[in-house]
């Protein structure tokens, strides 16, 4: 976030880089700690800093964006992280004959590694289209 949080504070003459990581920090305390709402936090932050409602909201944008980074870099991992969990919790379930447990666990790796995947053909007018699908628990 360091070239991002540079450049943002470029933009506006009137922050430090301390200035602008306390508006940073209190950002993402204020909406991810305790989720307090955007318009809440613009009015808040562009009152204490004395800084536009318009530039709180142009370093809202920034914070998104590297969330968003951090996630997607990270989403293959989570997914690869659930898989071994419950291969290893199957495996247990099958070491300690628990084959009911075992079952539901192989169902629900089965899904996450889209076995269960249901088609639908649609046709009208002699064309057809097909969607897959994943059909939501019956619980």
């Amino acid at each position: 976030m360091g070239d991002k949080k540079k450049k943002a504070g470029q933009h506006s003459g009137e922050l430090t880089e301390i200035q602008l990581q306390m508006v940073l920090d209190d950002i993402t305390r204020m909406r991810y700690l305790e989720g307090i709402p955007y318009y809440r936090i613009i009015e808040t932050l562009s009152k204490k800093y004395k800084i536009s409602k318009s530039r709180i909201n142009m370093l809202i944008q920034v914070i998104k964006q590297e969330i968003g980074k951090v996630y997607e870099e990270n989403r293959g991992n989570v997914f690869e992280d659930s898989v071994t969990q419950l291969e290893d919790l199957y495996a247990r379930c099958l070491k300690e004959g628990d084959l009911k447990t075992s079952l539901e666990v192989k169902k629900e790796l089965s899904k996450l590694q889209a076995l269960y995947i249901d088609k639908l053909k649609i046709e009208s007018d002699g064309n057809s289209i097909q969607i897959n699908y994943n059909r939501p628990d019956d619980n």
